[in-house]
C-alpha cells in the first residue's frame, strides 16, 4: 500500500510538532499493519465535548473502523491505535486461520 492511500485530518486542532509527529507515527504503524490494498483515513478533530479521533479502513478483506473520545489529542490517538489494532489482529488471526483450514481441506 502507498502513501497516497494514507490520508490524514486534524480539525479544530493547532497542533504541536510533537502531536504531529505522534499521529504520522501511528499513521504509519496502522498502514503497515493493514491489508495491502487498504485505503486508510483518520480523523482527528476537537468538538464541543471532546477530542474526537476516527480511524477507517477499507480493502477487499474488509472494513475496519474505530472512534474515540478524550479531553486530549495524544491520549485520542494512543486509544484510537489501540481500538484499531484489536480489529486487525483479529483479521489477521482469522485470515491465517482460514488459509490453514483450507490448506487442510485441500489436502484430504
Amino acid at each position: 500500500m502507498g502513501y497516497e492511500n494514507l490520508n490524514i485530518e486534524i480539525k479544530g486542532i493547532k497542533p504541536s510538532g510533537k502531536f504531529e509527529r505522534l499521529i504520522h507515527n501511528v499513521a504509519d504503524s496502522i498502514h503497515w499493519q493493514s491489508p495491502s490494498d487498504a485505503c486508510l483515513k483518520i480523523v482527528c478533530e476537537q468538538t464541543k465535548e471532546a477530542i474526537k479521533a476516527s480511524c477507517r479502513i477499507v480493502s477487499q478483506a474488509g472494513t475496519f473502523m474505530a472512534e474515540v473520545a478524550s479531553d486530549c489529542p495524544e491520549r485520542s490517538i494512543k486509544k484510537l491505535e489501540k481500538e484499531i489494532q484489536k480489529q486487525l489482529n483479529v483479521w489477521k488471526q482469522n485470515r491465517f486461520s482460514d488459509l490453514f483450514s483450507n490448506q487442510l481441506e485441500n489436502a484430504s
